[in-house]
């Protein structure tokens, strides 16, 4: 698929005029009503204005001619396609109207019917600097009497024969003085007039040539080339798309990043397994989520069901419990706590998961390995860079009407590969849109072709998280301040213990291409420490203040926690190396009636960075990340206030 970009500065019009409900059965054409609008559909979706008409009188066809002459500026490609009988008169040729029960004799032609001749002049005079074409299908003969008395001299020597017009290209259906009753000629026509960047010269050609194969040089469409320039113009030019170059020096980072992109995003859960909330692995983790919060907490930050409570209050959100399981019991849910670091976005991704891009790129253009490559950093920077593309463009299109929402509330975050994957996020899908995602595949499934299927972020709706997945290895009491460097050789940050806090960790080894960016701790590719705050939401409407969920936020600077898309320091994740500065300000407390009495706790996450996708601020408390995958949690922190 190849998309116009208003490359083509003139206007395409075009003239259909087809008669074929003749008052002599032997006269009488198939079809020509459904031909002529099969080539007004195909013409109009080319870019051309069209007029048709169909089965008409000598005055309404001199009208309708008339009328598209005076329409017709200097610098338009002009088109008339005619379609019916055509009948020669010494070295005159004229077009046969649909009433020609007065036509019954030679001499009655030049009065009955249409000078041919003088109406191609009058477009010729109209627009003397470009194109005109004027295409003839007419190839069966004509009688002037009944079949009964039908004669010699309704043969041959009255079909069309015409000559070379300065300023004209003429395509005629049949050779001169051939004859034939199919719309061959018609079928090759619809078959080829849409090719793209095809030259009328070459286009024309190629029709001719497909008639001639099929009807085995039984018919020769004639062409007649008057113009005298301009025969390189294409009825369909589109300008083709256009592809980043790629150097062989980005091809490996180009590669990681798609590789960790693919980690991140081919991890989220089907939309339809997250929806079905009826299976038997569901009914056993509402079962276990009742039995481990039913339970009262302890109140100890290392007591786990401490953390179970406290990490279900900082799920809430539109009072919607998260749920727990526990994989060893054979319960195939997705665990969500890797994702913890997105907790705070308010705008959450989806995943499209399509087989193919094919519906959107043209692969006649593909000459290189690498091409699926170039298309990705192409769409790649026109999103980074919040640049229009026509298939970006597109895209959002179809998204939109899948949602049934407007297309300024689809946000394309990333494109990757394997095979072409989207990312994308819905404004306030969390408040306005989460009931719609029962439908959701099923849109999507109409509005692309190659649909595979959708993914949601795991904690976009009712996350569930594994017990399982809780790492004793990971598991710490930082009962003394510890500072270490972090990070690449000569590229080390310092990462300074969160002293007083109770760390839970989370399985995260082998979850990626490789665990060096965290294990073993002290190896050059370790990716930086830091830490991800957290703050008291507002109570639901109506709710107990004391109940509030925590909820874990994208933003800090010194008006607090806002949006990624305003934030002082650019879009991204913001996140700081310094515990402190997020335990004062940005840690959230969390109320729990516990066994030895009310307590309230402070939480946040520790996550690790990649050094080279991360911002250091002027603030050196703040650093931004600029891709959420390259920031990811691997430890919950709890401290008792």
């Amino acid at each position: 698929m190849t998309y116009s970009t208003g490359k083509q500065q003139f206007r395409k019009i075009a003239l259909i005029l087809s008669n074929g409900d003749y008052s002599r059965p032997e006269d009488r054409l198939q079809n020509v009503g459904a031909d002529a609008n099969s080539f007004s559909n195909v013409l109009k979706q080319i870019g051309f204005q069209v007029t048709t008409v169909c089965n008409k009188g000598k005055h309404d066809m001199a009208t309708a001619i008339i009328d598209f002459a005076n329409t017709i500026q200097d610098g338009d490609l002009v088109l008339f396609y005619y379609f019916g009988h055509c009948y020669r008169v010494k070295d005159k040729h004229y077009l046969i109207p649909a009433s020609d029960g007065m036509i019954e004799q030679r001499t009655d032609v030049a009065d009955f019917s249409v000078d041919l001749e003088r109406n191609l002049e009058r477009f010729v005079e109209k627009n003397t600097s470009f194109v005109n074409i004027f295409i003839l299908d007419s190839c069966g003969t004509y009688s002037l009497q009944s079949s009964a008395t039908l004669g010699a001299a309704n043969g041959s020597e009255n079909l069309p024969r015409l000559t070379k017009i300065d300023g004209l290209f003429i395509q005629c259906a049949c050779g001169t003085n051939e004859s034939t009753r199919n719309n061959l000629f018609t079928k090759h026509l619809l078959n080829n007039v849409q090719e793209e960047n095809v030259s009328i010269r070459d286009l024309f050609r190629q029709i001719t040539k497909d008639v001639e194969k099929e009807s085995n040089n039984k018919q020769r469409p004639l062409v007649l080339n008057g113009l005298r320039r301009h025969d390189d113009i294409c009825l369909n030019e589109v300008e083709r798309q256009k592809w980043a170059d790629l150097d062989d020096s980005e091809i490996p980072a180009l590669l990681k990043k798609q590789e960790e992109q693919r980690d991140c995003y081919d991890n989220y859960p089907n939309l339809d397994d997250v929806i079905n909330r009826n299976t038997p692995d569901m009914q056993k983790a509402d079962e276990l989520t009742d039995s481990l919060l039913n339970k009262q907490p302890s109140g100890n930050p290392a007591d786990k069901h401490t953390l179970y409570h406290a990490l279900s209050n900082l799920m809430e959100s539109n009072n919607q419990q998260c749920v727990f399981f526990d994989s060893r019991d054979d319960v195939k849910l997705h665990d969500a706590s890797a994702n913890l670091a997105d907790l705070g976005t308010e705008d959450k991704p989806l995943i499209l998961k399509l087989n193919s891009n094919k519906q959107f790129i043209d692969y006649r253009d593909s000459k290189d390995e690498h091409f699926d490559l170039r298309v990705i950093k192409t769409l790649e920077q026109a999103i980074e860079h919040n640049d229009s593309h026509p298939i970006l463009d597109d895209i959002v299109s179809k998204l939109a009407n899948a949602h049934g929402i407007q297309k300024n509330d689809i946000t394309l975050s990333a494109v990757y590969v394997g095979s072409f994957n989207i990312v994308y996020t819905v404004k306030h899908l969390a408040q306005k849109a989460i009931k719609k995602l029962a439908d959701l595949s099923k849109k999507l499934k109409e509005q692309f072709k190659d649909f595979v299927a959708a993914k949601i972020h795991p904690l976009l709706f009712r996350p569930s998280f594994d017990i399982a997945q809780f790492d004793e290895c990971g598991d710490r009491a930082f009962t003394s301040p510890e500072k270490h460097q972090v990070g690449p050789v000569g590229r080390t940050k310092e990462y300074t213990s969160p002293v007083g806090y109770t760390r839970y960790g989370l399985k995260v080894l082998g979850k990626y291409a490789d665990d060096q960016w965290l294990h073993p701790f002290g190896s050059p590719q370790n990716w930086y420490r830091a830490f991800h705050g957290t703050k008291n939401a507002k109570p639901i409407d109506g709710g107990d203040p004391n109940s509030a969920a925590v909820d874990v936020t994208s933003i800090i600077h010194k008006s607090g926690f806002t949006k990624a898309t305003n934030a002082l320091h650019g879009p991204g994740v913001y996140c700081s190396p310094i515990p402190n500065f997020v335990e004062n300000g940005y840690a959230g407390e969390v109320k729990l009636d516990t066994t030895d009495g009310s307590k309230k706790f402070k939480m946040m996450l520790q996550v690790a960075v990649n050094p080279d996708d991360v911002k250091f601020t002027s603030d050196a408390n703040i650093w931004v990340v600029k891709h959420p995958e390259n920031i990811r949690a691997y430890g919950i922190l709890i401290k008792e206030v």
